[in-house]
């Protein structure tokens, strides 16, 4: 029984361990090297395998489960101090000797508790006389609690704190293989028990243990809030009052009022807020933001917010006088945020018009019967990993022909969707593929004149695209001709006014998808219209032409 509660155990913290480096490791470095923790993982496991077949005097029946008792311990010690190395290790991507003798070191501080644990699971599978099925069967069942115990506990826990419980729940597997074995193994073990949990407890009371270097910065300790789950790590900054920077397409006519403001970022990185609304008059400069266009034609009929991060879009459609608005978010944190702590602050969750969802956007309104004048979606990406792994953008699955087709059907007959992503006019980048695919998306619609339903705004390197269930009538294109002069955005293009970049051009001239394809077959990146079974919206490179492609970036 002991040697199964042990092999139950490491495999639970193993497991445990590796999905929560993969959340620490999207916050310090960036979202494609969460698989990182997984490549080491297997690194330092195999490395613990070898070293049992190498030195097979270690585990002789008589010195069998002392050693691999001594093992576990190895990893409870040297897990608090790859976490430390971890978070004071600056990974950056540039061609030096500095970064990457700072990438060895992560290897190295990522893969050393894996080694030890993966010296006690081969040996438990390997060297006792036991029914090999119940010990298989204790591995896969702690494995499986494993996963579940970080989904759980960074409800709970920050990850540096979830990775300390970790070392922790190793202790127990060492106390279990060896409690009849040695007594002073049994105090020592006791004793690095007791500190461990104390430590977690203290750490997740005080932020002690924290990423100090995130996406190369140091971080400035001066937040309000820090909260941890599955999807991402979420930091709160302390208020200021300055004119706001929510405006991520401000126009320069702008009023610059002053109000209170709490910054916000996703993994270090990506970007939002909430600021106070307390009336109609806190909110009213957002109709100077090129994100919220839409609005000056359907300023009624109700309105769904795909992310809803600090509430600004839905702050939006209210200072628009939307009497429906729902904000649909994945992320738990941000509901909870605007309903507990900012909830009199930012002034939604006792709004009469505003429903809060927690749910995955598309899902929810795949399942829902109700239909929006106006459906919003801005610059929905967090460039974090969740707890899967490599290419694991939550947002990606909205960025396809058929979560489009989703969208389109809840909208009313002339309802509009709307899109802002990043701009540069001198590379189309993603601009491109956002234009393919809502092309892509209109014609398995069964329209066969896309540009008639498509308008294109932007303003520094900011885009706003409008996707219309019906062709822009030519009062709603007079009326956007005459928002966007006085605002001062940039018309990139619109029904009769055809886009100056070729590519546009050509893309939204197709009326089959046939010639979609050909239209964009030779281009440097990829345009492809995403699909489910390819949903990777930001992955544009293509083999053929990588190096085209990276001097059209560079």
């Amino acid at each position: 029984m002991p040697i199964y509660l042990g092999t139950f155990l490491i495999a639970l913290t193993t497991l445990a361990l590796e999905i929560t480096l993969t959340r620490l490791l999207s916050v310090i470095t960036w979202y494609h090297l969460a698989f990182f923790a997984v490549a080491t993982a297997m690194l330092g496991m195999t490395a613990g395998a070898v070293t049992v077949y190498l030195k097979p005097n270690w585990f002789t029946p008589e010195k069998r489960s002392l050693n691999v008792a001594k093992a576990a311990l190895g990893y409870a010690v040297v897990t608090p101090i790859s976490l430390i190395i971890l978070c004071f290790t600056p990974i950056i991507f540039q061609f030096s000797l500095f970064s990457l003798l700072m990438l060895i070191i992560a290897t190295t501080a990522c893969s050393l508790p894996f080694y030890f644990s993966g010296i006690v699971i081969t040996v438990a599978l390997t060297q006792y006389s036991l029914p090999i099925g119940k010990i298989y069967a204790s591995d896969l069942i702690g494995a499986a609690l494993g996963c579940l115990l970080v989904l759980g506990g960074l409800e709970i826990l920050d990850a540096p704190s979830l990775i300390l419980l970790c070392a922790a729940i190793a202790v127990l597997s060492a106390l279990s293989f060896a409690w009849q074995k040695s007594l002073k193994l049994r105090y020592w073990g006791s004793g690095l028990l007791m500190l461990l949990i104390a430590s977690t407890l203290f750490n997740a009371t005080t932020g002690s243990i924290r990423p100090f270097v995130v996406k190369g910065r140091i971080e400035q300790n001066q937040y309000f809030l820090d909260k941890w789950n599955s999807f991402s790590r979420i930091v709160v900054f302390n208020r200021l009052n300055e004119a706001p920077k929510l405006l991520w397409g401000a126009s320069p006519v702008a009023p610059k009022k002053i109000l209170p403001i709490h910054y916000m970022t996703i993994d270090g990185e990506a970007a939002t807020g909430v600021q106070r609304f307390s009336s109609l008059d806190d909110i009213d400069h957002l109709r100077f933001d090129l994100t919220n266009i839409a609005y000056y034609l359907r300023p009624k009929g109700g309105a769904c917010i795909i992310g809803v991060g600090g509430g600004k879009d839905l702050q939006s459609a209210i200072a628009f006088g939307h009497q429906k608005v729902i904000g649909i978010d994945v992320n738990p944190i941000f509901i909870d945020l605007l309903q507990n702590e900012f909830r009199s602050f930012a002034g939604l969750a006792d709004h009469k018009a505003v429903t809060l969802v927690v749910d995955e956007a598309r899902s929810y309104l795949s399942r829902s019967h109700d239909q929006y004048a106006i459906i919003q979606m801005s610059l929905i990406d967090t460039w974090a990993a969740t707890g899967a792994g490599a290419f694991s953008l939550s947002e990606n699955a909205l960025y396809t022909v058929e979560a489009w087709q989703t969208f389109f059907n809840r909208l009313t007959d002339d309802g509009i969707f709307t899109i802002s992503r990043w701009y540069d006019a001198d590379n189309l980048g993603e601009t491109g593929r956002l234009v393919s695919l809502a092309v892509a998306s209109l014609l398995q619609s069964g329209i066969t004149q896309p540009a008639d339903h498509l308008a294109m705004f932007a303003i520094g390197n900011l885009s706003t695209l409008l996707v219309n269930k019906q062709p822009f009538t030519n009062q709603e294109l007079i009326k956007l001709k005459q928002v966007s002069t006085d605002l001062a955005y940039q018309l990139i293009m619109m029904p009769n006014t055809p886009p100056h970049h070729d590519t546009l051009k050509e893309i939204i001239s197709v009326s089959s998808l046939a010639a979609l394809r050909s239209v964009i077959a030779d281009k440097a990146l990829n345009y492809e219209p995403p699909t489910d079974e390819n949903p990777y919206f930001f992955n544009m490179l293509k083999w053929q032409t990588l190096y085209p492609a990276l001097q059209l970036q560079a």
